[in-house]
């Protein structure tokens, strides 16, 4: 995945990120949310790449965000 990636602060400061992460990770919102360094990013991609397997066989998987292009092919080597 490429991208940009912004530091919007610090998780407790934001509320929508507090519920959510409280919500469905408990455990690690009460470990590592109040530490003094701790910091949320934002992610915003432009380009991502998935290698998967459909019926044993190597595909590509390619989304470029800002040329709105998809791509599916299928791995053949060098």
């Amino acid at each position: 995945m490429e991208g940009y990636c912004e530091q919007v602060g610090i998780p407790s400061d934001n509320a929508e990120f507090v519920d959510v992460y409280k919500k469905h990770f408990l455990n690690s919102y009460t470990r590592y949310s109040c530490l003094k360094n701790e910091r949320l990013f934002m992610m915003t991609p432009t380009f991502v790449e998935k290698w998967l397997y459909i019926d044993g066989i190597p595909y590509i998987e390619t989304l470029d965000i800002v040329h709105r292009q998809y791509e599916l092919r299928q791995y053949v080597g060098v």
